[in-house]
C-alpha cells in the first residue's frame, strides 16, 4: 500500500472518531441540561430533589469539555492567544502555530503519560471517590488521558498543517519576489 493512502485512510479514521467524540459531548450536554432541569423541578415543585445529580452533572461537564477538545483543536475553534501573532506575516504565524502545536503535544504527552499512571493506580487499589454515588474513580479518570491522546494525535497533525502552510507560503513568496 503506498504511504501517502495509508495516511489518508488514517487522517479520515481519525477525523472520524474526533467526530464521533464530539457529537458524544453534545449527547452528554444535552444530558446534564436535562438532568439539570429534571432536578430543578424536582426540587422545587414536589420536593424530591434527584439524588447525585449536581455530582453526575460534574462528571458530564468533564466528559463533555475532553470528548469536544480534539474536534475544536481540528476546528481551529479552542482558546487562542492572537493579539500579537496576527500582526505577522502569514508565514511567520503558521511557523508560530507549528512550534505551539508541538508544544501542545508535549504538554498532552505529560497529561496523558501521567493519566495513564494515575487510572492504573486507581483500577489495581479499587479507589471510590467519597461523594454521594461512591463511583469507582477509574471509569471516570479514563477520559482524561483518553482523551488527551487524541489531543496528541490532533496537535501533531496541526503543526504538520501548518509547517505545510508555511512551507507553501514561503515559497510562493519566492517566487512573487526572488530577490529575498
Amino acid at each position: 500500500m503506498n504511504p501517502p493512502k495509508l495516511i489518508d485512510r488514517f487522517h479520515r479514521f481519525f477525523d472520524h472518531i474526533v467526530d464521533y467524540a464530539a457529537f458524544i459531548s453534545g449527547i452528554v450536554l444535552g444530558l446534564v441540561t436535562l438532568l439539570v432541569c429534571t432536578d430543578i423541578v424536582m426540587r422545587y415543585f414536589f420536593n424530591k430533589p434527584i439524588q447525585g445529580s449536581l455530582e453526575s452533572s460534574e462528571y458530564g461537564l468533564l466528559f463533555l469539555t475532553l470528548l469536544a477538545a480534539a474536534w475544536l483543536v481540528r476546528k481551529n475553534k479552542h482558546v487562542r492567544m492572537e493579539l500579537l501573532v496576527n500582526k505577522l506575516k502569514p508565514a511567520t504565524q503558521a511557523y508560530i502555530n507549528g512550534i505551539t502545536s508541538i508544544l501542545c503535544v508535549l504538554i498532552c504527552g505529560i497529561v496523558t503519560y501521567y493519566g495513564v499512571l494515575v487510572v492504573i493506580d486507581r483500577f489495581q487499589t479499587g479507589h471510590r471517590l467519597t461523594t454521594t454515588l461512591e463511583p469507582l474513580s477509574y471509569p471516570l479518570m479514563s477520559i482524561i488521558p483518553l482523551c488527551f491522546f487524541l489531543l496528541i494525535i490532533q496537535f501533531i497533525v496541526s503543526a504538520y498543517g501548518y509547517f505545510a502552510e508555511a512551507k507553501a507560503l514561503k515559497k510562493n513568496r519566492m517566487k512573487e519576489d526572488p530577490a529575498r
